[in-house]
């Protein structure tokens, strides 16, 4: 069930590299997304299924926009379909176990009366479930998180968005499991080194499930993480189309994987950091809140999210520089020419240059872009 950004893109690429093998073991694993909404890996259906059951609209605005949850009947709709297809990949197989996943489900689950929902109508094809749950400290939470923002058409700088959304509680989610199912239904663990088996995501999901991980594959982790350079260039695509009330709107409709293509570029970028002073924030505002998910959860930890070495509080580590601004740039324009970055047209490739060239790190843009342009040139 998550928590989102607690390594759920890893756990579900695991299952997928290992469908076939798990499958041999007795243990059944499928994305089942219904015909034509295939996104992603999450099983965000199970979300729809879980509001449709306990009568409420899906909290998420992406999701409800997806599926064309435009009311509880139209959700019902959605979730009856998918309860047909669900029964049906299931039945096909003798599968003694099968596991899910789903980042939302844990988002969304607030209340005890949610949690019973979804455990009612997982009930209705097996006779028991259990819920496995991560947590994440608050810093590596945000920081994760505010990558994703980007991608959603957040344009507050990191420092703001940090500042803004310091304090976040994660007792909703165990409370509603243990209140609305029982402290026996629900594992609770922690996203942290110490509390994880062998250190291990994989290995740890893997014990919780009762599976055996020898013989299984690995897949190679991947880094969401933005750069500095990339995340300052999406911020000002997202100034320049924002997100609308009456229409889902960002970068993605002028450049469909823009957001993909950033985070590939970053791969050899320097990251995006949170200074020490914010670190400290974040974690005074949830001190609280952490200690009461200890004492209740994790009686037998001396501290729940222990501090770590001091970070630089540097107020430039988040700014790119001139170079690093005109080096993303022209990787977006090489791929624009290239066709690895899908784009309508000259329209969305004048925004791209108008972005490279206002931003105000830039001082002459032009001749560094002309520079680097020439060096590229040269080496092909």
């Amino acid at each position: 069930m998550g928590l989102p950004k607690t390594g759920t893109t890893s756990i579900q690429s695991w299952l997928v590299s290992n469908a076939g093998a798990l499958a041999a073991r007795g243990i059944g694993y499928d994305r089942m997304a219904l015909p034509g909404k295939e996104r992603g890996l999450a099983q965000v259906e199970l979300g729809v299924c879980q509001f449709a059951e306990a009568g409420q609209p899906h909290p998420h605005a992406t999701t409800s926009r997806f599926y064309g949850l435009s009311s509880l009947e139209a959700q019902q709709a959605v979730a009856d379909q998918y309860l047909k297809l669900f029964q049906t990949r299931i039945a096909r197989h003798n599968h003694n176990t099968w596991l899910f996943s789903c980042e939302d489900l844990g988002s969304a689950t607030t209340k005890p009366d949610l949690a019973q929902a979804l455990d009612r109508w997982l009930k209705r094809t097996f006779d028991d479930v259990h819920y496995i749950v991560y947590l994440r400290r608050q810093e590596d939470w945000i920081l994760s998180r505010y990558s994703q923002r980007l991608r959603q058409g957040e344009t507050r700088t990191l420092a703001e968005f940090a500042d803004e959304t310091r304090t976040h509680s994660f007792l909703k989610l165990p409370d509603a499991l243990r209140n609305g199912l029982g402290s026996d239904r629900f594992s609770l663990q922690l996203f942290e080194p110490d509390a994880l088996t062998d250190g291990d995501l994989i290995a740890d999901f893997a014990g919780k499930c009762g599976i055996d991980p020898a013989g299984l594959t690995v897949p190679e982790r991947k880094n969401e993480a933005l750069g500095v350079a990339a995340a300052e260039f999406l911020r000002q695509a997202n100034i320049r189309w924002p997100v609308t009330d009456d229409r889902y709107q960002r970068p993605t409709q002028l450049m469909g994987n823009l957001p993909h293509r950033l985070t590939v570029l970053s791969a050899d970028q320097r990251k995006l950091r949170l200074s020490q002073r914010r670190i400290d924030a974040i974690r005074d505002a949830n001190a609280a809140s952490n200690e009461t998910l200890r004492k209740r959860y994790f009686p037998d930890r001396a501290e729940l999210f222990p501090a770590r070495p001091q970070e630089s509080d540097d107020p430039l580590q988040n700014t790119p520089t001139a170079a690093e601004m005109a080096e993303i740039g022209l990787d977006v324009f090489t791929d624009a020419r290239t066709g690895a970055l899908e784009h309508q047209g000259p329209a969305a490739l004048s925004a791209l240059a108008d972005i490279v060239r206002r931003h105000e790190v830039l001082a002459r843009p032009a001749r560094k872009m002309r520079r680097l342009f020439a060096q590229r040139s040269g080496q092909q």
